[in-house]
């Protein structure tokens, strides 16, 4: 969610059906402000954020090229969003989540990209004018990116099937990997570090499948010490 011209929104990823922005500042009473469906029908959106005024959303459809669309939001509610930006790089032409980040005063967008199956970073700090910066391929490159998040100069890159990767991200155009950790039957959804940094929360895309606590606070020694079984 966000706040704009002193109204609370949420932003809805409603796949074929576009991205919906969501008035909410009545909970009981919530109302469809806009839907953006650009280049309908070829649209498939899984991911969306808002960061600094801007909603960046994900389409994951294989028959567009463009695989990230970037709003203006900061006109609400006088004035719609308008469309700033098509990221359409051949690397991430198919792009499944996304994560935004400044690092060094400038603002950075992770791409989960299913064109490339490796992460794919752009600099957005004027998103009209983006550019890829770098990509980072996984400590197993036949496995597929699924999700990124970016917690301070750190991104955590999760793999399917696979486990993940910490990565240092501190200079953006130069990922350099700190970690990767693989487990049995691995097919690892996401992966969310606690606020202190000290732990590590992941999920398996399987049915009835894990959430795990890993320790990572010596990187060269990360332990799972917690789970829960959604199958007991």
């Amino acid at each position: 969610g966000f706040k704009m011209g002193g109204i609370e929104y949420g932003a809805i990823a409603r796949q074929a059906s576009g991205c919906s922005i969501i008035d909410v500042s009545n909970p009981a009473f919530p109302s469809v402000r806009v839907t953006l469906t650009p280049n309908a029908p070829d649209i498939y959106v899984q991911d969306v954020k808002v960061y600094k005024g801007y909603l960046y959303f994900t389409d994951e459809d294989a028959e567009n090229p463009v695989g990230v669309y970037v709003y203006d939001v900061s006109g609400l509610p006088s004035t719609d969003p308008t469309l700033v930006a098509s990221i359409n790089d051949s690397r991430a032409e198919s792009v499944h989540n996304i994560n935004l980040a400044t690092i060094g005063g400038r603002d950075y967008l992770f791409c989960s990209s299913n064109t490339s199956n490796h992460l794919e970073i752009f600099d957005v700090t004027t998103p009209s004018s983006w550019s890829h910066v770098a990509s980072y391929t996984g400590a197993a490159p036949e496995a597929d990116i699924h999700d990124v998040m970016v917690e301070g100069t750190r991104a955590y890159v999760s793999f399917l099937p696979g486990g993940f990767d910490i990565v240092d991200v501190s200079t953006p155009s130069s990922p350099a990997r700190l970690a990767t950790e693989d487990y049995f039957d691995a097919f690892t959804h996401n992966a969310w570090p606690s606020p202190d940094g000290k732990f590590l929360y992941t999920t398996d895309e399987v049915p009835k499948g894990h959430v795990r606590v890993w320790d990572i606070q010596d990187l060269s020694n990360i332990t799972q010490v917690a789970e829960y079984d959604t199958r007991v």
